[in-house]
């Protein structure tokens, strides 16, 4: 029933359990998976939830019968069903870029799907206190796909 899946929900958050944001490759729909069948399967959302096409070495993984790629091509921050407080978590600096998109910037324009719910919500950004980040844009995503090293972080 509804409320017996609620109630597992929120047993699943208490617990500190994730959820994996993964786009089906071929048709683009999103797809929050919070329900795994083993530590593997888990990994494998994981995966197929950061695999950024060509970088990651192939256009899209394969998981549960389905090519995938990175949720966030198509919307960046996803809220799971039935959560009344999200609270979104973005590495790069996109605040400003949201702030300055034009409505006629198609798939980048503020109400776009990619923006869904940006400035509504909670938001754990490098601009999100209102200041500009001391890092560029080029160095935050130089660091999403090739990670600083321990002496460049501090």
């Amino acid at each position: 029933s509804a409320s017996e899946r609620e109630e597992m929900k929120r047993e699943r958050r208490e617990q500190g359990k994730t959820d994996a944001n993964n786009v089906t490759f071929v048709t683009l729909d999103g797809e929050l998976i919070d329900s795994f069948d083993s530590f593997d399967d888990l990994i494998g959302a994981l995966l197929a939830s950061c695999h950024i096409p060509l970088y990651c070495g192939w256009p899209a993984r394969r998981y549960r019968g389905k090519w995938c790629v990175d949720g966030g091509w198509f919307d960046l921050a996803p809220v799971p069903p039935n959560v009344d407080n999200p609270v979104r978590v973005c590495g790069i600096p996109l605040l400003d870029a949201w702030r300055k998109a034009g409505e006629d910037d198609g798939a980048f324009a503020p109400d776009a799907r990619f923006w869904a719910g940006w400035g509504e919500r909670p938001l754990i950004a490098p601009d999100a206190v209102g200041g500009v980040p001391e890092l560029d844009y080029k160095t935050t995503i130089t660091w999403a796909l090739f990670p600083a090293d321990d002496e460049g972080l501090q």
